[in-house]
């Protein structure tokens, strides 16, 4: 029905009930952790689509199943895919069904040598995910992640103001006001 031409997916598969990762369920002085594939480049035509698919399928396979070994040990409270809103975004909309806020510390965020923190921060990557957790589970999720290939650092925390806030080089800046705007409109 649009005016151009677009692409959505969906994946669907089974999980068991007791691993699902939900991404409204952060909890206040949670860590944010982002879990990131960056030996990769920007796709050649489209400059936000972070391509790091260029390897073997296990690889690829691996990376993926990090999260069902975090769901299968409850290591995280919420967690989501990096979406197309890039890691401020997706952790924005994990925090707006949350109903939550967060500080976010650019000066942590994991990036590709071939990229800068502007670019980076509103990429698509083609394998990201950002979860929470409590302190006492920060070191089990980073060796999770880090065992299945990703690059994995805590990049925030969540807090009750429902401000998305984010520190770069000693400077702040709310992103989004929860609480006034939805990235959803609900």
């Amino acid at each position: 029905d649009s005016s151009y031409n677009a692409i959505d997916v969906a994946i669907v598969g089974e999980v068991d009930e007791e691993s699902i990762i939900l991404s409204s369920t952060a909890k206040d002085r949670d860590s944010i952790i982002l879990a990131i594939d960056i030996d990769g480049k920007p796709h050649k035509e489209l400059p936000f689509n972070f391509d790091s698919t260029n390897k073997a399928p296990e690889i690829l396979r691996k990376q993926l199943e990090s999260m069902i070994v975090i769901g299968k040990n409850k290591l995280v409270n919420a967690g989501k895919d990096v979406s197309n809103a890039g890691i401020i975004g997706t952790i924005a909309m994990m925090m707006e069904v949350s109903r939550k806020g967060c500080v976010i510390d650019l000066d942590n965020i994991p990036i590709p040598s071939c990229l800068n923190i502007e670019q980076w921060i509103i990429s698509y990557p083609a394998c990201g995910f950002v979860v929470t957790c409590g302190e006492e589970k920060i070191d089990d999720v980073i060796k999770v992640f880090k065992k299945h290939g990703l690059t994995a650092e805590v990049i925030g925390e969540v807090n009750d103001k429902g401000d998305v806030t984010i520190k770069y080089k000693g400077k702040t800046a709310r992103v989004f006001d929860l609480k006034k705007e939805s990235l959803f409109n609900y």
